[in-house]
């Protein structure tokens, strides 16, 4: 990551990204900043240089047109500072690469203007509330089910597994709970929240030698645990002993034995191919679905110091195949099946390492720390493919270079004070690649040839052209849970804080992206810029679109900051019932790449309620109920378009060839009513709260009630009957385009 490119200046509306050609400074460790600054007004301007790094300085004065320039700045993060007659009315960070040109261009605004303690579930337990169940690691492996969080979490009563389409665990897919989406789930590892920042799909996982228990929450979880409408998934991992332990093993899932799909046909369309049902074209096609992984691990457990310091370790090397067929678009409802892809990652590039230290201070105080690092690098190959005869083509279409996986560590102190009061605070941190760049990303844009009737042949791009750019998240987790039994009470009170960081810069591969389209006779399109154009050729009339879609300017940051607060009483009325008695006050806020909040939820205190009656006192029967409402904060992906400084413009032109590398030459652009034909579909700058939250907006929020019986049958079974209801109280949607 070559920094977070923050916006700090209030006069600075936007900056976009600069079309620019690579000039190389062959032998020198250097690059340039090519730049502009927009809406002068009267005075005069320069431009700052420093190197935060070095505190390496240097001035430019911006010329009468607005432009400036650095020639051949050692490479590193520089700090621009824009001032006005020595007024500093602009400020931005930029990273300069080797033999590169940065873009940087300012457009001036007017100037006068929770941890949770895991058991083995104990039968006869007639104090819980929430639903679900808990089993150990050596549960599991008695179990014909996968040894991974996806695998345990369908143990739970209400869990279906998602569409693979929405990525993977353990070589399936997601988790829904009682009808929630597979994005509506939490999940914690040692009281660190590890679900997916991004988008909420999925977990970050830990070898399945490394877990010691699993708690699936399916309802009626108390105030402790939020943000989340569906499940809750809740791990611990191993930790040493006095003992000295040592483990290792193979393991292997032979790609070869994978279930062999099915595809399916729209109506109508086309026929013919592959037979089966319906008459059209083929558009979800998994006959070709494969994964495989061959796998290594190693575990050392035991106490560095004798009863007070202990550590456990495991090294887990993979090797992973994923094959699986798809639609290039990814846009159309029933889009036909064109392409094969076949992700690979091994060796070093495919490493999972992680360790647990627990230091036992003395018998009332333990400090513990824990971390792994999960990077999966390797290639995604994509060929093409028909999805009426099943037949893959022989020559890569395209590679990228895929990073996926991270880094977590977590601390947490756990006292016990006064026999009755108990103190648990916790740090953490991950942070989660999700970077996918072409082997090449300084040219070969995207070429697409839509024209119909066209002379000569189709235009063909010289490499598979696509974005590219760092894409990853950083969350910053604190926790703070107090505990004080009183009585027949057990008072909680916590606090819990996550600021989830992004960044996702995008830009086009060659700087362009290329589509050859075809207007009718008669035909007309309009432009956001430049009103309508209308076809009076009496012709057909071929022309060529390019639509740059960048936001390298501003540095494509974004993120969201939570923050929750919880009390809880559970008090044991007499030795029959017990009354859970809680609140949660969730604070939900978004941010752009300006820092400016453009969403922002702060949300009277939710009620967690519950009561568990034990009608005999044998221990041997209870009836239980709950009653919650549970908020979910806005996924990062959705600030991506809203607050990451995307500028999206297309441009038409007419053009009179077209060069061997499939680009468009002798460019004009098209004259609309009003204007150049541009279509410019982005804000100039990441909106504020009143531009883009609705005033009467409430975050998505559900409503469960759960009312149920639990019998013990002898001393192996439990029998429960249990009716759920939910509603989702609140829904949100977003949108992005010329018509908002």
């Amino acid at each position: 990551m070559n920094g977070k490119l923050l916006l700090r200046s209030v006069l600075l509306a936007f900056a976009m990204c600069l079309p620019f050609q690579v000039q190389a400074q062959v032998g020198e460790s250097t690059g340039n900043i090519v730049g502009q600054v927009d809406n002068l007004g009267s005075g005069t301007y320069s431009v700052n240089a420093k190197s935060p790094s070095t505190g390496r300085s240097r001035n430019a004065t911006v010329a009468a047109d607005g432009s400036f320039r650095f020639s051949q700045l050692p490479v590193g993060s520089y700090e621009l500072t824009v001032t006005r007659d020595d007024k500093v009315v602009a400020r931005d960070t930029f990273a300069v690469g080797l033999d590169g040109n940065t873009a940087a261009r300012f457009m001036l605004a007017d100037a006068m203007a929770a941890i949770v303690v895991l058991s083995t579930r104990v039968t006869g337990d007639v104090y819980s509330t929430d639903s679900g169940l808990v089993l150990s690691a050596d549960d599991i492996k008695v179990l014909p089910v996968a040894q991974n969080l996806t695998g345990v979490s369908m143990l739970a009563p209400g869990a279906v597994l998602g569409d693979e389409k929405f990525g993977l665990s353990g070589g399936q897919g997601f988790v829904s709970f009682g009808g929630s989406s597979i994005a509506e789930n939490s999940c914690y590892i040692n009281g660190l929240e590890v679900t997916n920042t991004r988008q909420g799909l999925g977990c970050g996982e830990v070898p399945f030698q490394f877990y010691e228990q699993f708690q699936v929450k399916t309802g009626g979880y108390s105030a402790q645990f939020g943000r989340t409408t569906g499940g809750v998934l809740n791990a611990t991992t191993k930790s040493g002993t006095n003992e000295w332990e040592f483990t290792a093993g193979l393991g292997y899932e032979p790609a070869s034995l994978y279930e062999e799909g099915r595809f399916s046909r729209g109506s109508g369309g086309l026929g013919g191919g592959r037979g089966g049902p319906g008459t059209g074209r083929v558009f979800t096609d998994s006959t070709k679905n494969e994964n495989g992984l061959t796998e290594a691990w190693v575990t050392a457990g035991g106490p560095i110091i004798k009863d007070h310091l202990f550590i456990y370790a495991i090294v887990n090397p993979r090797d992973t195949t994923r094959e699986f067929a798809g639609e290039t678009s990814g846009r159309e409802e029933f889009g036909v099946v064109n392409e094969f892809r076949r992700i690979d990652s091994s060796g070093s590039d495919n490493l999972f390492w992680g360790a647990k230290i627990d230091w036992d201070i003395n018998d009332n105080h333990r400090l513990s720390a824990w971390g792994y690092s999960n990077r999966n690098d390797g290639t995604d190959v994509h060929y093409s493919y028909s999805g009426e005869t099943g037949i893959i083509g022989d020559v890569p279409t395209q590679t990228r270079i895929r990073q996926r996986g991270g880094e977590a560590v977590s601390a947490t102190y756990r006292g016990h004070f006064f026999e009755n009061f108990t103190v648990s605070a916790m740090w953490g941190e991950i942070e989660t690649e999700y970077t996918s760049d072409p082997e090449s990303t300084d040219t070969c844009p995207t070429i697409t040839d839509d024209r119909v009737g066209a002379p000569g042949p189709e235009a063909v791009g010289c490499g598979p052209g696509g974005g590219f750019g760092p894409n990853n998240d950083n969350n910053e987790q604190i926790r703070l849970d107090l505990e004080w039994a009183l009585g027949d009470h057990v008072l909680r009170a916590g606090y819990d804080e996550q600021k989830r960081d992004s960044v996702n810069i995008s830009q086009p591969v060659g700087g362009h992206s290329w589509n050859y389209l075809t207007l009718v006779p008669g035909g007309s399109f309009q432009s956001t810029d430049g009103g309508d154009f209308i076809n009076t050729t009496g012709a057909p009339l071929h022309y060529a679109n390019d639509r740059i879609f960048s936001n390298a300017a501003l540095g494509g940051a974004f993120g969201s900051e939570l923050t929750a607060y919880y009390l809880e009483d559970e008090w044991s009325v007499n030795d029959n019932l017990v009354v859970y008695l809680g609140i949660r006050k969730d604070q939900l806020s978004n941010s752009g790449v300006t820092n400016v909040v453009f969403a922002d939820f702060d949300q009277e205190w939710a009620p967690r309620v519950g009561f568990s009656w034990d009608p005999t006192g044998a221990g041997t029967n209870k009836l239980f109920g709950t009653f919650g409402r549970y908020y979910l904060p806005i996924a990062n992906n959705t600030n991506f378009r809203v607050g990451a400084g995307v500028s999206d413009v297309n441009t038409n032109y007419f053009f009179t060839g077209i060069a061997a590398d499939g680009q468009p030459t002798g460019l004009t652009v098209m004259p609309c009513a009003t204007g150049p034909c541009v279509s410019t579909n982005s804000a100039s700058a990441p909106p504020t709260q009143a531009q883009f939250q609705a005033q009467e907006a409430d975050p998505f929020y559900k409503d469960e009630y759960i009312l149920g019986y639990e019998r013990l049958l002898g001393d192996e079974y439990t029998m429960e009957l249990s009716g759920v209801y939910r509603e989702a109280g609140s829904t949100l949607d977003d949108y992005c385009g010329p018509e908002a």
